[in-house]
């Protein structure tokens, strides 16, 4: 988890990620070799399921996409979004993901 997180920007430390998990705010799915991370987000029409991590095995990890949609749906959830490296565009389309945008990052700190 600390290489995807680093990955991801350094936004969290994997003791954030356990604690998020303890208190609710975030959910894990897993298997054998992969997890997922996700976070429901409330906006003022509709919730997202934000898929905030994903590593381990690619195949094991898109396997899971069924249980982790059910999830998000059983929460009321209208949509899963994720943001990630150029990479998951070769994988996502062939598991009905489209490219909405493109995320871009300006460094504020020194």
């Amino acid at each position: 988890m600390g290489k995807a997180l680093r990955l991801a920007g350094d936004t969290h430390t994997v003791s954030d990620v356990v604690e998020a998990l303890q208190e609710g705010k975030m959910q894990a799915f897993w298997s054998d070799s992969a997890a997922v991370i996700t976070q429901i987000v409330t906006h003022p029409r509709k919730k997202e399921l934000n898929v905030f991590l994903a590593f381990g095995d690619l195949e094991e990890v898109m396997a899971m996409q069924p249980r982790i949609a059910d999830f998000g749906r059983q929460h009321g959830c209208s949509f899963m979004v994720m943001s990630g490296r150029l990479g998951w565009k070769k994988v996502l389309p062939e598991h009905g993901w489209s490219q909405v945008g493109v995320t871009y990052a300006l460094p504020l700190e020194n």
